[in-house]
């Protein structure tokens, strides 16, 4: 299959997740290409990212990408997930990238990675069952959270849509500089993002204003037919006057809105941070286990990457 027989093949996409569409691949600036495997085992594909960085050649996941693997077109026999001898068709990928790192959807079957020579570094996410009464959603929530989420509707007031992307951004960018990270997002390829998602329907933004019109955090919940998954992709919350109940407000209006419209789990993203992971498990989700596997080929990278980061 070449991409554009993939980007031209409409009952493939219905099935496959939204970070596998070609509107969402196409978001990021980055040239991307196809891998197709086909076996008696398995059938699967992974639209894959061509990042250049100076003479190297790299195949990541990008900023709000949080899976990127091999995806199974369909289902062959009791296993969901490609079989270990499955993934061959990775090899010359991996031969002519630098690195390659991949970050497939929990329940992958992932001695097929560690079989080509993968390392892992573990995450966590947490999943929200919606198919249930959503008396017992708000009932699973811990008081806490509970509590703000009373304290949000009685102080705020609830808008869809973002309205201040630049705030959204600054506030973003903020809460990268707390933790001590270097990493920031450009305002304009937030904006890109942002109304790609919201173009093709796909997303839930919302914004919490207080009584002066004021905004005190914004979120945007992406959407995913092919899964029928939601997922918290996008927040930011004001760090000049913060509301302590504002997020968690959001959060779970977005919860309500996305079970309304017929998903049935709430993936909250993941998260390698402890303090975030912890806020995430309060809201009741079952946390789920799943990994970033990296495969470098270049040991010139490597050194790179170790004196440069």
């Amino acid at each position: 299959m070449t991409k554009s027989d993939y980007i031209n093949n409409t009952d493939l996409l219905k099935s496959l997740p939204v970070f596998y569409q070609p509107w969402y691949l196409d978001i990021f600036g980055v040239e991307w290409d196809l891998v197709w495997g086909a076996t008696p085992g398995s059938r699967w594909v992974f639209p894959y990212f061509k990042e250049r960085r100076f003479i190297f050649s790299l195949s990541r996941p990008q900023a709000l990408n949080p899976y990127y693997g091999p995806f199974p077109v369909e289902a062959v026999g009791a296993s969901w997930q490609p079989a270990v001898g499955d993934l061959a068709g990775l090899s010359p990928l991996l031969r002519k990238n630098a690195e390659t790192v991949l970050a497939p959807y929990p329940g992958f079957e992932f001695g097929a990675l560690k079989a080509l020579g993968f390392s892992a570094k573990p995450r966590v996410t947490y999943l929200l069952d919606l198919t249930v009464p959503e008396v017992q959603l708000s009932n699973n929530i811990e008081k806490k959270h509970r509590r703000a989420i009373l304290k949000g509707e009685e102080e705020l007031t609830l808008k869809e849509g973002i309205f201040d992307l630049e705030k959204l951004v600054l506030w973003m960018n903020h809460a990268y500089e707390k933790r001590g990270t270097k990493y920031r997002l450009p305002t304009e390829f937030v904006r890109k993002y942002v109304r790609a998602v919201l173009d093709n329907k796909a997303g839930i933004a919302l914004t919490a204003v207080d009584s002066r019109g004021e905004a005190r955090s914004m979120i945007l919940v992406l959407l995913d037919p092919g899964t029928e998954n939601a997922y918290y992709i996008i927040a930011a919350n004001s760090f000049t006057e913060p509301h302590n109940a504002a997020n968690t407000y959001l959060i779970w209006q977005g919860i309500l809105m996305a079970r309304q419209q017929g998903y049935k789990r709430f993936d909250f993203e993941g998260s390698s941070i402890p303090g975030i992971a912890r806020f995430f498990a309060k809201f009741g989700g079952t946390p789920v286990r799943f990994a970033h596997w990296q495969y470098t080929h270049s040991w010139l990278w490597k050194v790179k990457q170790k004196l440069l980061g």
